[in-house]
């Protein structure tokens, strides 16, 4: 799907955006505590995974 939408883009003349548009780069996230998912998408999964 996302290879269909990147291709319209193409034919459709739109660009890409410029290294300029860009943010700016940032310090990473300092990693605190253990992760885990959230619990929607656990339940979602156990649903209809």
């Amino acid at each position: 799907m996302a290879v269909v939408a990147g291709l319209l883009a193409t034919v459709s003349g739109a660009g890409s955006q410029t290294l300029a548009g860009l943010p700016p780069v940032t310090v990473p996230a300092v990693a605190a505590g253990e992760a885990r998912p959230v619990p929607a998408w656990t339940e979602f999964c156990a649903r209809y995974g």
